[in-house]
């Protein structure tokens, strides 16, 4: 009997996608499983990364063949509801297998420590472009969950397909498993996973310091503390013209996490700069114009941690990087941080330079008119989740 089958192209790109998943799969399961401070975490983190990447390229890549080689026509006489769900599981494994990289980029992107991606240390790639998202808290979370759920979802959608091949080779005898090998397909899956290996040794065979390894990639189990603007308060104290003036921002969220084990511990704050407020309407829409915080470019404000300190009784000296006007800075806030049951509440002060972030250009630039030196208080009523 003639079987119609797919192009070596087609072939070698299924086999290569196929044989990537699952190692890629066991690796973030492995990765799971590994300690904070295993250094063998980080480098499977970056592999698992490159070989996301290749496999997102190399799905791209079969779509845009499909277009161009249409699939070979199933045998005649197989029944119209198996046609049907083949074309529907098809579809599926092509929408699943998307998403699946996708997210993955999004948890990096939105990841509390950034880390950049670089595919086997040789071709860097860019976050998604969700830096100024104001609730990057939740979307990595639920980016996560999605994340772990499509890879088990997937994983059983791979063995109802192999369940389906192998009933139609040996109980059905209609050779349908066939259209998807040939010699040339094969051999070119075979190369692509030879040379996808060598290229992933130059992550694992190398060498891998203290600082890249997972204060970067943390993953946090401890419970996590929430605090919102509606019961919380962010706010500033400036310089007019000689005359202190003070302003809040109606808008903003903060995500900690403090344990016994410092190294997973972080603070994480977002803050919607259009929210500002002095109680003067006019000196308002003047902060959030292109000289001031610019709210148009930069509507929002983020602060993330990168190292906790302890300095006494529930106080502590948190360094991390504050993102204003499209500038990062390093700042170290001295906080207090109480936990009582499923609340907590934390208060920190700090006195900040206008001119680090830029904010403040033309004639603004001059001290003359609004002082330099801008102090920063809050106080976060928390909620455990």
């Amino acid at each position: 009997m003639s079987i119609n089958k797919y192009t070596h192209t087609a072939i070698a790109l299924h086999w290569w996608i196929a044989l990537l998943f699952i190692p890629l799969g066991v690796m973030g399961l492995i990765m799971a499983g590994l300690s904070p401070n295993d250094p063998l975490k980080f480098k499977l983190y970056q592999l698992h990364k490159s070989i996301g990447i290749v496999i997102l390229c190399a799905m791209i890549s079969r779509l845009v063949w499909r277009v161009i080689k249409a699939p070979p026509p199933l045998p005649i006489g197989q029944p119209q509801w198996s046609k049907r769900w083949s074309g529907r599981l098809h579809r599926l494994f092509y929408l699943l297998l998307f998403i699946l990289p996708l997210s993955g980029w999004v948890i990096v992107s939105t990841a509390s420590i950034d880390v950049p991606t670089v595919v086997f240390n040789i071709v860097p790639v860019p976050h998604l472009p969700l830096q100024e998202i104001a609730d990057q808290v939740v979307i990595y979370d639920r980016a996560h969950s999605l994340h772990k759920f499509l890879f088990f979802f997937t994983i059983g959608l791979v063995l109802l397909h192999v369940a389906a091949s192998l009933w139609h080779q040996f109980i059905v005898k209609d050779q349908l498993l066939k259209r998807i090998f040939s010699l040339a397909g094969v051999l070119g899956a075979l190369l692509a996973i030879a040379i996808t290996i060598a290229l992933g040794s130059r992550i694992m065979g190398g060498v891998t310091t203290e600082r890249e390894s997972l204060p970067a990639i943390r993953q946090i189990t401890h419970p996590h503390w929430y605090a919102e603007a509606s019961n919380s308060s962010l706010q500033f104290r400036g310089i007019q013209e000689g005359e202190p003036f003070t302003g809040h921002f109606a808008s903003f969220s903060a995500h900690i996490a403090i344990e016994d084990d410092l190294s997973q511990s972080f603070v994480r704050a977002t803050i919607n700069t259009d929210s500002v407020n002095t109680g003067d309407t006019e000196r308002d829409e003047t902060i959030k114009n292109a000289d001031w915080f610019d709210v148009q470019r930069h509507p929002i404000a983020r602060f993330q941690s990168t190292k906790i300190t302890a300095v006494g009784d529930d106080m502590y000296q948190v360094t991390g990087s504050l993102h204003l006007r499209g500038i990062n800075r390093t700042i170290v806030l001295p906080m207090h941080y109480i936990k009582n049951g499923d609340t907590a509440r934390s208060q920190a002060q700090i006195t900040l330079n206008r001119h680090d972030f830029g904010v403040g250009q033309g004639v603004w630039v001059s001290d003359e008119w609004v002082g330099a030196e801008v102090e920063v208080w809050f106080t976060l009523n928390l909620t455990r989740r």
